[in-house]
């Protein structure tokens, strides 16, 4: 399996808006035609026997939510990419736009709100029925589809129109479970590479936490904890989105559920190792072996288990292109284009900031909670770049559209997804 994100570090116009303009274009639904400021996208798998059902599902929760559903895009696919038993089990595939009922007061919790809606509606969908991604920042295409499949079947990713800040792209499916459409790779935050052999007591530990976490997020008993019958890395990505709605940032979350092993580092200062205490309350380790991509739509970032059993290098171009993954070569780059090449190590991790161009290495997860690194905003995590060698910014052009990230990552491909 491999684990891959190329991210451009560059300023650059929102994820967002720049997708749902574009999606919104291709559909003749007056709702649709023109989207307003602030739009989040979903992508559903829903079963074609329960479409409508599944819809009003969708929308009631969002009623409840305080947003609104504006319309709905049937994603255009071409099924004859598709294998026998992908064809036979393929859900009906839907988009559906989202805004909230007062735009100038909800920008500030758009996504948390989102989140909400999407669990809400988890609670009302009928059974087969999945939301791939409900995000104003990102939005997830999978299927049972091998890579060269994946281009071929979504019509919207050789749109030239189609463009984005960074793209994660992963390969093979899960091996401790049936392969199947919604358990396909990434998630709505994570991409996994390996197993959690802690999973059993990861999963009992967040069911018993479960009438606190809902009593802090003030959510009822329709708010489900944890999906069933889903992979250990879907279990992950359900955790991390727990620690995400209470509040920790995206490294913040990732360093309490896989912490460096650093009760005994003594190269660690008193301040680090109780920073790191602290972080360790929100979770229990989720031990791997495991090479994680994570991304809340701003950051976007890579980082080992402290076991450090899996692979995980990074690339840096010198006109800022940012490429990571569990194997070398990914992409055939020639040498005087790179700047740096280096390897993660236990409990290791890098993070990027492709608006801002912000690109912090490495002992990420030790040095910069001394600088109020978390809980920090951009501009402020921009102070540790300042007689920092871990932390720089990269000057560099605007982004690829997806269909070349996709194109380089399906070439740098050299077996079929199993």
């Amino acid at each position: 399996m491999t684990v891959r994100v190329r991210a451009r570090l560059t300023p650059a116009i929102p994820i967002g808006a720049t997708r749902t303009t574009m999606l919104a274009a291709q559909d003749s639904s007056p709702a649709l035609a023109r989207l307003p400021a602030t739009t989040a996208v979903g992508l559903a798998f829903l079963p074609s026997s329960e479409v409508a059902e599944a819809r009003g599902a969708i929308e009631s929760a969002a009623d409840i939510e305080r947003l609104r559903v504006i319309g709905w895009r049937r994603v255009p696919v071409n099924t004859n990419s598709l294998g026998r038993r992908a064809l036979e089990t393929m859900p009906e595939i839907w988009q559906f736009f989202v805004e909230p009922f007062h735009p100038a007061r909800a920008a500030a919790r758009f996504e948390w709100r989102l989140a909400l809606l999407r669990k809400r509606a988890e609670s009302l969908l009928p059974p087969r029925s999945y939301i791939c991604s409900l995000s104003s920042q990102t939005i997830v295409y999978k299927g049972l589809l091998t890579p060269w499949q994946f281009p071929q079947f979504y019509e919207d990713l050789r749109d030239p129109s189609f463009a984005t800040t960074f793209a994660v792209f992963h390969q093979r499916y899960s091996t401790n479970t049936q392969p199947s459409w919604h358990l396909a790779q990434p998630f709505r935050y994570v991409a996994h590479n390996g197993e959690i052999n802690t999973i059993v007591s990861n999963r009992r530990w967040l069911r018993a936490k479960q009438s606190e976490v809902r009593s802090r997020l003030t959510v009822g008993s329709w708010f489900p904890m944890l999906e069933e019958n889903v992979s250990d890395s879907a279990s992950f990505d359900n955790g991390f989105e727990l620690r995400l709605l209470e509040g920790l940032s995206s490294d913040e979350a990732m360093l309490a559920m896989v912490p460096p092993a650093f009760e005994k580092d003594p190269l660690l200062s008193r301040d680090v190792r109780g920073a790191l205490t602290a972080l360790s309350q929100h979770s229990e380790p989720w031990d791997g072996p495991a090479a994680l991509v994570f991304s809340d739509g701003q950051f976007v970032g890579a980082k080992l288990d402290r076991n450090g059993l899996r692979p995980l290098r990074y690339t840096l171009t010198h006109d800022g292109l940012l490429i990571a993954g569990s194997e070398t070569g990914l992409v055939d780059l020639d040498e005087s284009q790179v700047a740096e090449r280096q390897r993660l190590g236990p409990g290791e991790m890098i993070l990027a900031n492709p608006a801002t161009g912000l690109f912090l290495r490495r002992r990420l997860d030790r040095r910069p909670i001394q600088n109020s690194f978390f809980r920090a905003d951009s501009r402020q995590r921009s102070g540790l770049e300042h007689g920092r060698r871990r932390a720089s910014r990269v000057s560099i052009r605007t982004p690829k559209n997806l269909v070349g990230l996709l194109q380089a990552a399906l070439r740098a491909s050299h077996q079929p997804a199993h």
